[in-house]
């Protein structure tokens, strides 16, 4: 808002010269009748106004845009899905438990066929 009023009464007293905050919307600021003090306050609080109103109307209509928008987002809940709570809380369950392997007494020598694999070559 304060922006706004220092471009209206920059404009008014410096003329094409002044340094504005918004130059690209030089054309919709109003002006003054005159230069009196008078004058420039009326006309940079009518300015400041106008764009408060225009803002709050943008972001209203921004807002209502965004709320008739149609929800396309499915929402799936993938600790439901998955069962997480559960799994989570059985995991450690499964690190005391004995593999099915060594339950049967499973031997690695009564095996066939093992081939003798090794990492590195000579």
């Amino acid at each position: 808002m304060a922006a706004r009023a220092y471009d209206v009464a920059a404009l008014i007293v410096k003329g094409d010269s002044a340094s504005l905050n918004f130059p690209e919307s030089v054309s919709q600021l109003p002006r003054a009748a005159s230069s009196s003090i008078k004058d420039i306050r009326s006309v940079a609080l009518k300015a400041a106004q106008t764009f408060e109103a225009t803002a709050k109307e943008e972001k209203e209509k921004e807002m209502d845009d965004k709320f008739l928008e149609p929800c396309c987002e499915l929402f799936v809940d993938e600790e439901a899905l998955f069962n997480m709570p559960t799994l989570l809380d059985s995991m450690p369950e499964g690190l005391i438990l004995t593999p099915p392997a060594l339950k049967k007494g499973f031997n690695w020598d009564s095996v066939k066929n093992v081939e003798e694999l090794t990492l590195c070559t000579d």
